[in-house]
């Protein structure tokens, strides 16, 4: 009977679009309800996903164990729209409808709404992400520009990754995998209730392995120098303790704990290489109440990421040191008007710093700080049976200021910077959108438009990078970030269709778009050479680009034992760039509109039996560029170099030992090594687990 009751008002819930009954939602029980995924993320109460009024897609749980990935970013390579490219063993880099790169800034990745992007370089540390693949209820990928809903940086798209709630859920696992190229990993995770009122979240994980790209083992630096970087093997360990309990009927109360180290050979944004070790943690206070005024959500959080780099530069292996950290606190309420309207006002305040140390560079000491204050709200209005609209309107201010005096250090870096301490007190106020129609033609189909206008805030590397190298062997050199640097703005416009079509027992969705970015950010937008010689490249705007493009998929079940889908994406870019270059080894150059692959195609057949199943995923890209330092060419420049098209293959079996007990074997580019980036071939990699549920 109470489950009974329970159903009874989840249907209640999402037929007439209301808040939710409850402070957290049982995404299974509403996901098998349905017969589709349920998110919380477009308007703060539960909605089908074809009901959403942006272009989102979701992996579900299932989804991601038929992958057989080990990681986040190989669970998303073979979605359409999602660009995945691996630069070593431990660096994944995944953009979303093009301008993917290292250090990528434009995705904003969140855990159950908890920001893991890292401001300091703006970028995602896949592995220092403090979950683990067996915890995962779904991972929404959110498309586009959605600033409004989710704040800044989420300019391209929004990868939001929920993990499954002890207060619904009851998961207890023990893994443990084994594969090629050395690779050793285990995880595990207690999820589940001590009590009616109390439950938990925990898990531990990691892995130990070798580097599985040669190129990256012995890098040749922009002025032709073949240098060891240090090379280490690719290691992760993380931990986690996220405690619920049922404060009230109506309160419930979060708090969690996390950690995460890892360390890995990567390519930076200046497509230098660095082996570099990361420090990754958190800790979150947030209470939900179901109150007469509506569903009100406090949450406050703080993140520390310490980053230790060795930087190839022609002159030897350089340390940088990072120490990022960020404290959110959040307010809003969800709320009816009615029967047909949802109504969401949130504030957040947010306050960040980052400081940047070399014990073998001109370095800056003292921090860089800056503070934001927001505001947004949301209208979520049922207009008629075929017609549901969704306006999002979010105002930032925003202030940037140095901690303390001598910001721009006296010596080097005084002698040559091109600004001052008082350059760095800057402040700043951005809007941005989201507006969203659905429109139902009928019980099977629909028809989203959305326009969206998105805010790219730089990074504290752009923004504040004074870094100085006396050279050895080439011009001394520096990499000034620029405290003018804009905001860069990105609008979006869209039309997408979807349909069930029970011919195949499955889905067909499809979505056309273009995109406008202005001002955007990049290394290497001013360069200049001083007396000396002395050579100095400045970070800040390079100018505008345009991307439109296409996305098509289907997916359905055959005789309740096949499962497949396929899905095209095409992407075409257009810069409108000032790039410029000189001998200094971090000026570098963007070219976006080269460095895309325009063609995309994606594939899936999986078979399911009793005790076992098997996946193959297949994935056909065309030829790209990748920008590379040439010692042929004046000054060391950088230039293009194409990767030619290429095939992807992966394949995943698991069986069932027993009802508990679970083999599985899975393989990535099976058919052998496939060129992702010009830092080198991926391997093969084989691997087999055993998995042992509670």
């Amino acid at each position: 009977m109470k489950k009974l009751l329970l159903l009874s008002a989840s249907v209640a819930a999402i037929s007439f679009g209301s808040a939710a009954n409850a402070q957290s939602m049982d995404y299974a029980t509403m996901q098998e309800l349905f017969g589709e995924p349920v998110t919380t993320s477009g308007n703060g109460s539960p909605q089908r996903v074809s009901d959403v009024a942006l272009n989102m897609e979701i992996l579900t749980a299932e989804d991601i164990a038929r992958t057989g990935a080990r990681t986040i970013p190989q669970a998303l390579r073979f979605m359409p729209g999602v660009d995945v490219r691996r630069h070593s063993f431990g660096q994944y880099e995944v953009g979303i409808r093009g301008y993917n790169q290292p250090g990528s800034e434009r995705i904003l990745v969140l855990v159950n709404g908890r920001q893991v992007y890292s401001d300091f370089f703006g970028q995602v540390v896949w592995d220092s992400i403090p979950v683990e693949m067996g915890e995962i209820q779904q991972i929404e990928v959110v498309k586009g520009p959605n600033t409004a809903l989710f704040g800044f940086n989420a300019v391209s798209g929004v990868i939001n990754i929920i993990t499954y709630n002890p207060l619904h859920d009851d998961q207890q696992f023990v893994e443990g995998r084994f594969g090629t190229h050395s690779l050793t990993e285990g995880s595990a995770s207690y999820i589940g209730k001590f009590s009616d009122r109390f439950g938990v979240r925990t898990s531990v994980g990691g892995y130990r392995s070798t580097e599985d790209f040669d190129d990256v083992e012995n890098q040749t630096s922009l002025s032709g120098i073949d240098t060891s970087i240090g090379v280490h093997d690719t290691h992760r360990e993380s931990f986690v303790v996220d405690a619920w309990a049922q404060l009230t009927d109506n309160v419930q109360g979060q708090f969690e704990v996390s950690r995460a180290d890892s360390g890995r050979n990567e390519i930076l944004a200046t497509k230098g290489a660095s082996a570099t070790d990361y420090r990754a943690s958190s800790v979150r206070g947030r209470i939900l109440a179901d109150t007469t005024w509506g569903l009100i959500e406090a949450d406050l959080y703080h993140n520390e990421m310490q980053a230790d780099y060795d930087l190839l530069l022609s002159s030897g292996v350089t340390p940088l040191e990072a120490d990022n950290r960020v404290t959110v606190a959040k307010l809003n309420n969800t709320f009816e008007v009615g029967a047909d309207h949802i109504l969401r006002v949130a504030g957040e305040y947010r306050s960040g710093s980052n400081i940047f140390a070399s014990s073998a560079a001109s370095l800056d000491q003292d921090d860089l700080k800056y503070d934001i204050w927001s505001a947004s709200a949301l209208w979520d209005w049922t207009a008629s049976e075929k017609i549901r609209t969704s306006v999002a309107v979010r105002y930032d201010d925003f202030e940037l200021k140095p901690d303390g005096p001598n910001f721009v250090a006296p010596g080097a870096i005084g002698a040559f910077s091109p600004f001052t301490d008082a350059d760095f007190n800057q402040e700043r106020e951005e809007v941005s959108y989201n507006l969203g129609l659905t429109y139902k033609l009928d019980d099977i189909s629909n028809v989203k438009l959305t326009t969206s206008r998105g805010a790219d805030l730089p990074s504290f590397t752009e923004f504040g990078l004074q870094f100085f190298s006396v050279g050895t062997t080439s011009p001394s050199s520096g990499i000034y970030g620029n405290p003018y640097t804009d905001t860069s703005i990105v609008t979006n416009y869209e039309i997408a269709y979807d349909r069930k079509i029970e011919d195949i027992r499955g889905n067909m969705r499809a979505a056309l778009f273009y995109q406008q970015s202005d001002d955007m950010q990049a290394f290497g937008a001013d360069v200049y050479q001083l007396a000396g010689p002395v050579d100095i490249a400045q970070i800040g705007n390079i100018g505008d680009s345009e991307m439109f493009g296409f996305e098509l998929g289907f997916d359905g079940l055959y005789k309740d034992r096949w499962n497949w889908a396929a899905n095209y994406t095409f992407l075409n870019i257009n810069d409108d760039f000032r790039n410029q270059q000189n001998s200094a080894e971090r000026s570098s150059v963007s070219a976006y509109e080269d460095t895309v692959s325009n063609h995309i195609f994606n594939a899936h057949i999986g078979y399911t039996a009793d005790k076992w199943r098997t996946d193959l995923f297949a994935q056909y890209r065309t030829s790209f560029d990748d920008t590379a330092g040439a010692s042929a060419t004046a000054n060391n420049q950088y230039v293009l170099e194409e990767i030619n098209d290429q095939v992807i293959v992966n394949v995943s079996f698991a069986y069932d030992i027993t009802d508990k007990l679970e083999w599985s074997v899975s393989g990535t580019s099976i058919t052998g090594d496939t060129q992702q980036t010009l830092e080198g071939d991926t391997e093969t990699t084989v691997f087999t687990a055993l998995k042992y549920t509670f």
